[in-house]
């Protein structure tokens, strides 16, 4: 199977497994997880570089999920993978799909946003405000240089969020101190908590903006939805 053909395959069985979890729960924002579907398949599967066993290990690659509301699609990938799961350290196990559909249950691991916390150490914090990511993968990346850890941060955006001002000011960060660890992703879905984003928020305008403060930016089209992403290397 070719490879895009893999990945489109894999993100449909990603999305329809986070519209079960959500369905189990009652509750929760499958269509956010829908829109990252791609994403998360092309960085969990195919280019991130950690140890499913040990996703929180000092010289892992992180992934920050700034639209915490998305996090069913990784849970997904996460119980597909067997990634470790676990409040103790020391008795983490591999984590199921009876894992996944106990998504917002008030003691399970799988909370309904990120938060490491509850026993789910893949993700490196728990979400905070809408906004907060990005300052949080900016973090990660300054700790590993200090560290002299050669590993790498992506932070997946919403086009929502992305009118949060500590977005903007992340970014300049970023730039100051020349994080070419950090890889923000715009997940431009084109919609944000109840309505359609507005054209500030569109992939050319934001586009622009990160050429402006000098990112290297690459937009990449949904040949399916038409939905862009905008994503922005250093």
């Amino acid at each position: 199977m070719a490879f895009e053909a893999s990945v489109h395959a894999k993100a449909i069985e990603l999305t329809k497994a986070s519209i079960d979890m959500t369905t189990a729960a009652g509750s929760g924002h499958p269509t956010s997880a829908a829109s990252l579907a791609h994403l998360v398949t092309i960085l969990m599967y195919h280019h991130m570089r950690y140890d499913p066993a040990d996703p929180c290990h000092p010289a892992a690659d992180r992934l920050v999920l700034s639209e915490g509301h998305a996090c069913p699609i990784i849970y997904a990938a996460a119980a597909d993978l067997g990634i470790a799961i676990g409040r103790d350290h020391l008795a983490r196990r591999p984590m199921t799909w009876q894992d996944a559909l106990q998504l917002r249950d008030i003691d399970s691991e799988i909370d309904g946003h990120p938060n490491p916390a509850e026993g789910f150490p893949f993700f490196p914090a728990a979400t905070g405000s809408l906004g907060q990511g990005l300052s949080i993968a900016a973090g990660l990346a300054l700790a590993a240089r200090l560290n002299g850890l050669d590993k790498r941060i992506f932070c997946l955006i919403g086009d929502g969020e992305s009118r949060e001002g500590q977005i903007w000011e992340a970014l300049d960060f970023i730039m100051d101190y020349r994080l070419t660890a950090v890889c923000p992703i715009f997940n431009a879905n084109a919609y944000g908590q109840s309505d359609a984003v507005s054209p500030q928020q569109s992939p050319a305008v934001t586009a622009a903006k990160l050429r402006a403060i000098g990112f290297d930016v690459q937009v990449m089209l949904h040949a399916n939805t038409a939905a862009r992403r905008a994503v922005s290397l250093r």
